[in-house]
């Protein structure tokens, strides 16, 4: 079993965005081979914009856990705030954050075959 605080986490990856040049950090909570299931914590700068964003993965979850980011799938824009639970399959996903915002990302690789080779 493993303890980590979602709010430190949220923190630290928010201070680092906020001074790096991409204006985004990102923190890898929870990925074994063996489990499907990838988490990690996303801090964007306010103005700042993942643009093509592709998971790689059969499909995600995002969790907002602080501030408010627009995000684009396709066709279909939404609005999130924090504790808005965010889902979908993968067409290509593009994140603006509207101010400083702190995600909690939970995608699953079930229907992606590994790489050849």
């Amino acid at each position: 079993m493993a303890k980590t605080s979602l709010l430190t986490v949220a923190r630290r990856e928010l201070l680092r965005a906020t001074y790096a040049d991409s204006g985004r950090s990102t923190s890898v909570l929870f990925d074994v081979d063996d489990v499907d299931v990838r988490q990690s914590v996303l801090a964007m700068r306010a103005g700042t914009a993942l643009l093509g964003y592709e998971l790689g993965v059969a499909g995600w979850t995002i969790q907002v856990l602080q501030g408010c980011l627009h995000l684009y799938l396709g066709r279909l824009v939404t609005v999130g705030y924090p504790g808005d639970l965010l889902s979908g399959s993968l067409d290509g996903l593009r994140l603006v954050a509207d101010e400083n915002c702190v995600v909690l990302v939970t995608t699953s690789r079930g229907l992606i075959s590994p790489p050849a080779g």
